[in-house]
């Protein structure tokens, strides 16, 4: 197994092979970075080494910053007109248990790119996710981490990794729920959430890992608010709410990503379920296989095989 960084734009390798690595170094696996570029068809990728001579801009940048990574990183080179389906067949290839891609755009072209290649990977990776947005520079040190939480599967896997996280790094992590500023009993409820939590994770409050019970109306406020006392990364469970589980748009996360922040912000969409896995499996199969069927057969012969 391993933990996948995806690069395709250079100003995102510095602080992405950081934060990769310290991924990598919580979940004790090694660290396989793709180096993405766009190209008329899918190339089978090549790997290469520190000391290989590099075929693009790209490439020297993500050369130069790998030789300052405490652990070395397999590197591999992809072209590929199909950005998205590049990455989940690395996925698969490298055994990821988790793949990390960047979610910082220059202009609205790249936003809609990213969006689009986001919402592809939240449907069909069967490993962990994990979409950040971190400035240049971040990532050298994980000292604080703030996890705001409603009790919802994705931020409580996520948790637990940063519970790896703040281990190996000697740092410490904010567990936070938010409850109405006028409920009377919202700090007895906060309580209840957050043991829930904390139990779900597998992990156990301790001066590393951390329970926060903030008041607020809006939750984007409170976390707005907490986040600007330091910390090196915000993480937030992507959200379940109805049809917007699959995508970030709209929700609190995605709401965080085009906002301003000094501190690097991530979405964390856990591995799905068993079942999951197997109906987006025999779904990605029909679409291979059969795809002179109509929808209305296409829907009728995945639920018989259900």
């Amino acid at each position: 197994m391993s933990v996948l960084v995806v690069l395709s734009r250079q100003e995102e390798v510095i602080p992405l092979l950081n934060w990769g690595e310290v991924f990598a170094k919580a979940r004790e696996l090694p660290l396989v970075v793709q180096v993405l570029e766009e190209a008329e068809q899918m190339h089978e990728p090549v790997e290469f080494s520190l000391e290989d001579e590099c075929k693009s801009e790209l490439m020297e940048v993500v050369v130069r910053q790998a030789k300052l990574l405490d652990n070395p990183a397999e590197l591999q080179w992809w072209r590929t007109s199909k950005l998205s389906s590049a990455v989940l067949k690395a996925s698969r290839d490298s055994k990821a248990s988790l793949v990390v891609v960047g979610q910082t755009a220059n202009d609205k072209k790249e936003s809609q790119e990213l969006q689009q290649l986001g919402a592809t990977l939240m449907s069909n990776l069967l490993c962990d996710l994990m979409m950040l947005r971190a400035d240049l520079g971040s990532g050298l040190q994980c000292k604080k981490i703030l996890l705001p939480t409603a009790g919802g599967p994705h931020a409580n896997a996520a948790l637990s990794l940063m519970a790896d996280v703040v281990k190996h790094s000697e740092g410490e992590v904010t567990a936070m729920t938010v409850v109405e500023e006028a409920d009377e009993f919202g700090e007895g409820l906060g309580e209840r959430k957050l043991k829930r939590v904390f139990k779900e994770a597998g992990v156990t409050k301790s001066e590393r890992v951390k329970p926060l019970i903030a008041r607020a109306d809006k939750p984007t406020d409170a976390i707005r608010e907490q986040a600007e006392e330091g910390y090196d990364l915000v993480v937030l469970g992507s959200s379940q709410q109805g049809a917007i589980r699959k995508t970030l748009f709209g929700t609190i996360p995605e709401r965080m990503l085009k906002g301003p922040s000094k501190t690097a912000i991530a979405i964390f969409r856990a591995a799905p379920a068993l079942l999951e896995k197997t109906e987006a499996q025999v779904s990605a199969l029909l679409r291979r296989v059969i795809p002179q069927l109509d929808r209305q057969s296409r829907i009728e012969l995945s639920d018989h095989l259900h």
